[in-house]
């Protein structure tokens, strides 16, 4: 009962602050430089983060609510203004790769490919770890973090039943459910298709300086910095949470249950089929513009609905939907698009950073990581937090005179790379089984998340030489 009465005061606090956001900024003169259309932008943006900090309503009312106050109050010139960024081809990639993961989710795939690596390994308990740590990361490369973090929740918690003693279990389940979603947001950064948030930097970053980056660009970036980040996360969180070792015989009994059918069926067949030749496509689409990154999506899509060899039904597929990060994402879409258009991150920069700074390269990478990280505590929410920033990332990258993709790209790997604590989706869909409280994540995530901007800083300026951002 009295964490009821917590959330609804904070709730009621939400609302109440946001009113009064509105009153005031609504009555108080825009600074000269800015403009009214700017303020007013600035005053809906700080109540769409407001009311989703504290949880007012739910995401999707939250957006529903700022899509109203942006026409009404001024921040866009029309009513078809304020919803430009449902129109935006990465909400309907977003749609798509919800069917894509709810079709490969209901094959073996993700059982035979950790068996392969569990045989390859020799199987020890950190062997096994690991393993499913690249599955992961190599599953979430392409599908999205949410349902890549389910489905290998699942096979873990499968895992952990063989430990008979709680103190065992209980260690080895703290290092898997933290290492499962660090290796999901980890394999995300490897393609613009391994989450949402990627394809959300790369349209904000076109809408606002019609800069493209290609998917291939992306993977010059992305793919080096998993590779590398990936296995220093798996030593870190095995040093600090200790995993038990298991007997060889309950090893084996384990890889038995993940044996399925020998052969595999004609839709299991087909779903591989469709996903290699996505991800094909997905790369030509760097050199050849036809295979547009959304449009190969909705043709994988449409496949798998084929009678008899398709996976998937339509049912599954609205099922599949998280309609809040669709609301979430197009609402975040129209926002960076007014705070672009209205000039709201240069006026940002110009009040508050100098003219001109001599920092590029590896330090200004650094910066914005750590900036970003830092940031991410006080804007939990990812598309919201991207919001925030894109713009000001854009001026920041002007007034140095470097490359905006390069500090966008850094952006969006930051919003996905979101486990200091457990308050993104990600983390908190294993945080809820309650193998780990709270405080005991930053004890391995916080280096990991330093040793990712350390690796940004090294990396990046050279990736950007030779994808020609630099």
């Amino acid at each position: 009962m009295q964490q009821d009465n917590k959330i609804k005061k904070q709730q009621i606090i939400g609302m109440l602050v946001s009113i009064a956001i509105v009153i005031i900024m609504y009555f108080m003169p825009a600074p000269a430089d800015l403009g009214v259309a700017g303020w007013r932008t600035i005053s809906i943006l700080l109540v769409f983060l407001i009311l989703l900090v504290t949880e007012a309503f739910p995401a999707g009312v939250i957006c529903i609510i700022t899509l109203i106050l942006m026409p009404v109050l001024g921040a866009v010139p029309s009513i078809g203004d304020g919803f430009t960024g449902f129109a935006n081809p990465v909400t309907f990639f977003i749609l798509a790769s919800f069917g894509i993961s709810a079709a490969i989710a209901k094959m073996p795939i993700a059982h035979r490919i950790l068996l392969v690596i569990i045989r390859l390994l020799k199987g020890s308990t950190r062997g096994i770890i690991f393993g499913i740590m690249v599955c992961t990361a190599l599953f979430s490369s392409m599908v999205s973090n949410i349902p890549t973090t389910a489905i290998f929740m699942g096979i873990a918690l499968g895992f952990l039943d063989i430990f008979e003693d709680e103190d065992e279990k209980k260690r080895t389940g703290k290092a898997l459910m933290i290492a499962i979603p660090v290796s999901a947001m980890v394999g995300g950064v490897m393609t613009p298709a391994g989450s949402s948030l990627n394809l959300l930097v790369i349209g904000m970053l076109e809408q606002m300086t019609g800069i493209t980056v290609s998917f291939v660009q992306w993977m010059v970036f992305g793919i080096p910095l998993a590779i590398v980040i990936l296995p220093a996360a798996w030593l870190i969180i095995t040093k600090v949470y200790h995993p038990a070792d298991m007997d060889p015989d309950r090893l084996k009994a384990y890889v038995n249950t993940l044996n399925t059918h020998d052969k595999m069926d004609i839709k299991e067949k087909f779903v591989i089929l469709v996903t290699l030749i996505m991800l094909v496509c997905w790369i030509a689409s760097s050199w050849f513009p036809v295979f547009n990154v959304t449009m190969v999506a909705l043709c994988g899509l449409f496949c798998l609905f084929l009678p008899k060899i398709g996976a998937l039904t339509w049912d599954e597929f609205v099922k599949s939907v998280s309609w809040q990060v669709f609301f979430l994402v197009g609402t975040v879409l129209t926002l960076g698009t007014a705070i672009s258009a209205n000039g709201i991150g240069n006026w940002l920069v110009a009040s508050f950073m100098p003219e001109q700074m001599s920092i590029t390269g590896p330090i200004l990478i650094a910066i914005c990581g750590f900036i970003g990280f830092a940031m991410l505590i006080v804007v939990p929410v990812a598309p919201a937090f991207i919001a925030v920033l894109a713009p000001a990332m854009i001026s920041v990258a002007a007034n140095c005179g470097y490359s905006p993709a390069i500090l966008m790209i850094i952006l969006g790997i930051c919003a996905g790379n979101a486990y200091l604590l457990p308050l993104d989706t990600v983390p908190m869909i294993t945080y809820s089984k309650g193998f780990y409280k709270m405080s005991e994540m930053p004890k391995s995530t916080a280096l990991i998340q330093v040793i990712l901007v350390v690796l940004m800083a090294v990396w990046f300026p050279l990736a950007g030489s030779i994808v020609g951002f630099i």
